[in-house]
């Protein structure tokens, strides 16, 4: 009996050193940031906050610098697929979306990486300065163009309304109460892009004990997280609501960085001897979302949540003898252990490792041939653009309608506006005479400046085809 136990506990120590570890790849979010916008009636102004909007925080900084030393653990101390003296310019390519946020988020992981000294940012009294900081690439995913936010003008464009309130009505009456609620206690105008603008705005403001309204309750701010979490899976393709699985938002949002994720794979099979053992893509939560999207297990990583800043999701590719197999690990904070997910994958019999033809057959459908083809917009949805504006129901009134208006039983009064292309743009009036008035102007939000950049782009692309200028 004795003898049987330890030819078994043989052969599971001959499998186990069959399998070998090849290449590496990550998709990860930013640390913690400043907010992207303010919303209507928020406590904390821009001068408040020690960065800009939308910025890397000294605590995001500590989490992406720990993220880091969480994988030189399991890649150099416990794997050992980096040598301790390890070169990473010859062997990590890292790239990055063109912002600040996700390029110094790329830096200070990596610093954690090739270090290895571990910090807490909450009791931290000084920031840790990079002294070796990598070279971070900015390329869509080896094309001629940067990734930024007009590097696939088809997504942008497939984040507009029409299709997405179609699906929301389950929200709508809980929605619009909660904007007459917020709208009555702030005595300013809320609007649907309010509502997913103060779930992550009052989100980091709680975060980093910072004053948030009193009307913001927990409850309230649940709603606006859910609805922040179906707007953006029907926006990506995702079967919710009754919306049916959306293929091309799928192929256009996740594909291409799996498509990406896939080459490199085969890449490294074809010329094993290559040095790049490791691809890091430093981006935002709906990057690695989309990648979820593509093997259709979102639901079991995140269920009413997107991913966490500083969130890691990782690729694995082994050599089992004649065959190779992937790993898929997701980390859901900086602070977090990375864990196996493949088991979630259709086909790979909740097993910890899969084939990679079972992983691309089951991705298969959402993976473009062409990265560039893909991104592109169609003349499909330039004529939909024309489409949309030309139907749209106006909202609130134009500026136009209102600058002229300033009459006496007016006076005092604050009047809400649209101008600019589609409205974007939001202006408040308040009459201070009959013959004066001023105005406060905000900035689009994120969805609207996306929105209006990419419809501004096609309708110049269809004006120079015809000679005239744009």
């Amino acid at each position: 009996m004795r003898l049987v136990v330890l030819l078994f506990n043989l052969v599971l120590a001959v499998g186990a050193s069959d399998r070998k570890l090849l290449l590496i790849q990550s998709i990860f979010r930013h640390g913690l940031r400043t907010p992207i916008f303010p919303f209507p009636g928020d406590l904390v102004k821009g001068s408040d906050w020690p960065v800009p909007y939308g910025h890397l925080l000294q605590e995001g900084k500590f989490q992406e610098y720990n993220a880091g030393i969480r994988e030189r653990k399991r890649y150099v101390d416990d794997l050992q697929f980096f040598e301790s003296n390890f070169t990473i310019s010859k062997e990590i390519y890292v790239r990055s979306t063109n912002m600040t946020r996700t390029i110094d988020s790329a830096i200070w992981r990596f610093q954690g990486f090739v270090t290895n000294e571990t910090s807490d940012f909450k009791n931290a009294t000084q920031i840790i300065v990079p002294i070796d900081p990598v070279t971070v690439n900015t390329d869509f995913f080896g094309t001629s163009k940067t990734w930024d936010a007009f590097s696939c003008p088809r997504i942008n464009f497939y984040v507009e309304d029409s299709h997405i309130n179609k699906y929301l009505d389950p929200f709508k009456s809980a929605l619009t109460e909660i904007i007459k609620y917020g709208t009555l206690v702030s005595n300013k105008t809320l609007t649907f892009d309010d509502l997913l603008s103060i779930y992550d705005t009052v989100t980091i403001e709680k975060t980093l004990g910072y004053p948030v309204p009193e009307w913001i309750t927990d409850v309230i701010l649940n709603q606006c997280g859910k609805l922040n979490k179906k707007y953006w899976a029907l926006a990506y393709g995702v079967q919710t609501l009754g919306a049916p699985i959306n293929n091309t938002r799928i192929t256009v949002s996740g594909g291409i960085i799996m498509k990406n994720v896939f080459d490199n794979i085969h890449r490294k099979i074809q010329n094993p001897n290559s040095q790049i053992k490791y691809y890091a893509n430093s981006g935002h939560d709906m990057n690695i979302f989309s990648a979820f999207n593509v093997f259709g297990i979102e639901r079991f990583i995140f269920g009413d949540d997107l991913p966490a800043f500083a969130s890691t999701i990782m690729f694995e590719l082994y050599q089992n003898g004649n065959d190779y197999e992937v790993c898929v690990l997701y980390a859901k904070d900086s602070d977090a252990p990375f864990e196996p997910i493949t088991k979630y994958i259709n086909g790979c019999n909740a097993k910890d490792y899969c084939k990679l033809e079972i992983i691309e057959n089951v991705a298969s459908s959402y993976i473009p041939s062409n990265i560039t083809v893909a991104s592109k917009y169609r003349p499909s949805d330039t004529e939909f653009i024309r489409k949309r504006r030309e139907t749209a129901k106006k909202q609130i009134p134009s500026c136009k309608d209102l600058l002229l208006d300033c009459t006496q039983n007016v006076i005092g009064e604050i009047s809400e506006c649209g101008t600019w292309q589609d409205d974007v743009m939001k202006m408040e009036r308040v009459c201070l005479s009959p013959t004066e008035f001023q105005v406060t102007l905000y900035k689009p939000l994120v969805l609207s400046q996306a929105r209006f950049h990419d419809d501004l782009k096609a309708l110049c692309i269809e004006r120079e085809k015809l000679g005239l200028p744009c």
